[in-house]
């Protein structure tokens, strides 16, 4: 299956019940994924899927919070591997961001800045290091550079380090070119569930307790009890009341 590296430039917007930012912000992410998933439908589904895990992390951590990251738009662009393998190891900013600008990158609310997607569409967060070798070793497999100017851009990467790495890239490689399990806790949506949106999380995918079991059973014959039920039910039949009467304006 035919892989191809991308550059993803995309824009977003906070969002919250009342509607959403006037103003966007802006996000790189970089990809390598199947060629068969670079079109426009998988990547509206794949960028909304990873906004609205990180939503839902977002709302793990703060359940008060009733705001969401939504996806405003986005562009892709091929990653420039010639112009990788042509870093020479300067490592002033300005050069970094000219050939390797995943390097500079941190996420901030978001999994990672670089990403794996496997054939059924299910991703994963890697390394900046890890995606500079990635594109590394596809290139030898595909015969663009030769072994030496593999070896030489190792060496560069990590100093004094770079033949032993080459040494060790079938192993490197079986460990960048997959797919982990999620983390215990982690949450990661099922490539294609639909919708298709950023957010707001569904109440089911952010709430991870279960329902304790009742320290003792209570007797529902005590008087007070039986007062404490039909509060309850009074101040349900209430609710439902209100729902039914102010529903069409308030939802």
């Amino acid at each position: 299956m035919k892989r191809v590296f991308r550059t993803i430039s995309l824009e977003f917007r906070l969002a919250t019940p009342m509607g959403q930012s006037p103003n966007t912000q802006e996000k790189t992410w970089f990809f390598e994924v199947p060629e068969k998933r670079d079109t426009k439908k998988a990547w509206n589904e794949l960028l909304h899927r990873i906004f609205y895990d990180a939503n839902v992390h977002l709302r793990r951590s703060a359940p008060n919070d009733v705001n969401w990251l939504a996806l405003d738009s986005w562009k892709k662009n091929p990653v420039d591997w010639n112009r990788m393998v042509q870093w020479n190891g300067d490592t002033d900013s300005e050069v970094t961001l000219r050939h390797l600008p995943w390097q500079l990158m941190s996420p901030i609310w978001e999994p990672s800045v670089v990403y794996y997607v496997d054939d059924e569409g299910h991703y994963d967060g890697i390394s900046p290091y890890d995606f500079s070798e990635l594109i590394l070793y596809r290139c030898l497999a595909a015969g663009q550079i030769d072994k030496d100017q593999a070896r030489l851009f190792l060496d560069r990467l990590y100093v004094g380090h770079g033949d032993a790495t080459f040494a060790d890239r079938s192993n490197r490689l079986r460990n960048i070119d997959l797919v982990r399990p999620p983390r215990s806790g982690q949450f990661r949506r099922v490539p294609g569930e639909t919708p298709w949106h950023s957010g707001p999380p569904s109440h089911h995918h952010v709430d991870t307790s279960a329902a304790p079991p009742p320290a003792h059973r209570v007797d529902p014959t005590s008087s007070a009890t039986a007062s404490k039920v039909i509060a309850t039910l009074f101040c349900l039949g209430l609710l439902v009341l209100s729902i039914w009467y102010f529903g069409p304006f308030v939802f």
